[in-house]
């Protein structure tokens, strides 16, 4: 499996769901209300020097909800939730060559403030694993 191909198919999972308009690495800010969103690989096993293939590759998903500072955490939240709830512990989802499977319950981390922001991120790990 690819790594584009991996963060794709997370991503088209969120931006399927409409919550909010993305941004994604590298991408164009946009006005608030957003979520934010990043991929991180965390571990890739693969038995290349056997002569093998590409294994799995665990990761996790950073999915931040962007609101004005000053509207209070209660909408921001309401978004998390959202978010965490698309990606219930156990979701595969399909992609070129594999699928990703959700690992864990989301995680709603405790929101902050960052200039005129406020910030809740969502946490979501899984695991990718190619076709057989």
């Amino acid at each position: 499996m690819k790594t584009r191909d991996i963060r794709n198919a997370m991503k088209s999972t969120l931006a399927s769901a409409n919550i909010l308009p993305l941004v994604v690495e590298n991408g164009a800010a946009r006005a608030r209300p957003y979520l934010d969103v990043k991929v991180a690989t965390v571990s890739r096993e693969n038995n290349l020097l056997e002569g093998g293939s590409f294994q799995r590759e665990q990761g996790m998903m950073d999915v931040t909800v962007v609101v004005d500072e000053g509207t209070y955490s209660g909408a921001s939240n309401d978004y998390a939730d959202e978010v965490a709830a698309l990606f219930p512990e156990g979701l595969t989802i399909a992609a070129p060559g594999g699928d990703v499977v959700i690992t864990a319950v989301p995680d709603i981390r405790p929101g902050f403030n960052v200039e005129a922001e406020y910030r809740t991120p969502v946490m979501i790990r899984y695991e990718a694993v190619p076709n057989a």
